[in-house]
């Protein structure tokens, strides 16, 4: 994956989601559903749902947040997490403009992108917000080499690393940073998604518990802990935190994106027709959002509409292969009688989300 293809789309939160592997293609679905019982019916549908980590069509959301998928979720979740994609973590130290987070795929520095003479914050970062990220590597490694007690200079070493495709060293950087200044909310949170990234749900645990205990209000640290319950399997508490966050930040698409999928995953198909319609109308170009949404709105018995959600994820990503073999599902239903249409752009403009905070007990009890 180059430098180009992970800049793509990546301006709005200082988040981005790692790129989706694709998905095999199933043709037939359509006429074989028809006749499957009903849990494998709902099986189907899950498996074409997304969150943070998984099949999909490129995800064009930020990794420098703190994280989204059939539906996809906004954060960085585990690869264990079945059809799951990332969302976004926050990424620039203070005073770095346009800097954002996110990446895959090793990428070596090249030849030509060793620090010659004194390297600057400014320069690296300049490297980093062009997406020269194996450049931001080389220099933000020298910058920390000669500025060893900075821990932004060690959080954007990590941050830049993970950006290329270097998990290892991204965790090494944000550690070091971490080593410097221990409640380092960013490199708590950052350090988090890395470690799901990684499958290391009870490690990430430790780091982000620790985030929220320093800032317990925090949108991108209440969102990745969301990401870190849904790892574990605790979908309930995953839940509450996801709610926190958009009380937070309301215009998060890919934590409501992440609220839906939860919702989705709890059997409470209804609920989760309003956040993500909520975020299909902040982020309308986003195809993941579209796919989740449609698979929805097929769990509540609107197949219609279920299949213009997955044409809609198609014109955005036309090889995004859950939707497609979603629609070849429920292109030829009919929703049954006595089922009115779902006002969506009703539900998405009146969508309000109440605070429900989860206990935390202690620093490991995420």
């Amino acid at each position: 994956m180059t430098n180009t293809s992970r800049r793509s789309g990546e301006r709005d939160t200082g988040f981005r989601a790692r790129e989706v592997r694709k998905g095999r293609t199933w043709h037939g679905t359509g006429s074989w559903i028809r006749h499957a019982g009903a849990g494998l019916a709902a099986a189907l549908i899950l498996a074409g749902m997304q969150a943070c980590g998984g099949d999909g069509p490129p995800s064009r959301h930020p990794l420098g947040e703190t994280t989204a998928g059939g539906p996809e979720s906004a954060s960085v979740v585990a690869r264990s997490v079945s059809s799951v994609t990332t969302a976004p973590v926050e990424a620039a130290a203070p005073g770095t403009p346009g800097v954002t987070a996110g990446g895959s795929g090793p990428v070596e520095a090249s030849p030509t992108s060793g620090a010659t003479g004194p390297v600057s914050y400014a320069r690296a970062a300049a490297a980093y917000g062009d997406g020269r990220y194996d450049e931001a590597v080389a220099l933000f490694r020298a910058y920390a080499d000669r500025k060893p007690d900075n821990a932004w200079g060690h959080y954007m070493l990590g941050l830049s690393s993970w950006k290329a495709g270097r998990p290892q060293l991204a965790e090494e950087g944000f550690r070091a940073a971490l080593d410097r200044d221990p409640d380092h909310v960013k490199s708590l949170v950052n350090l988090s998604r890395v470690l799901l990234e990684e499958n290391r749900p009870d490690d990430a645990s430790t780091s982000i518990e620790h985030a929220l205990q320093v800032a317990p209000e925090d949108p991108a640290a209440l969102r990745v802990a969301g990401n870190v319950r849904t790892a574990q399997g605790r979908l309930e508490d995953a839940e509450g935190l996801y709610r926190e966050s958009v009380v937070r930040d309301p215009g998060q698409a890919w934590t409501l994106n992440d609220l839906g999928l939860a919702l989705v995953r709890l059997g409470r198909y209804e609920d989760a027709l309003a956040p993500l319609a909520r975020a299909v109308s902040l982020r309308p170009q986003e195809p993941t959002f579209h796919n989740n949404l449609g698979a929805a709105l097929e769990r509540t018995g609107h197949p219609d509409q279920a299949a213009d959600a997955y044409r809609a994820a198609l014109e955005a990503a036309p090889t995004y292969q859950k939707a497609e073999i979603s629609l070849e599902r429920v292109k030829d239903r009919k929703p049954g009688v006595g089922i009115t249409p779902v006002d969506l752009a009703a539900l998405a403009e009146t969508f309000t989300v109440a605070s429900r905070a989860p206990a935390r007990p202690d620093s490991t009890g995420l």
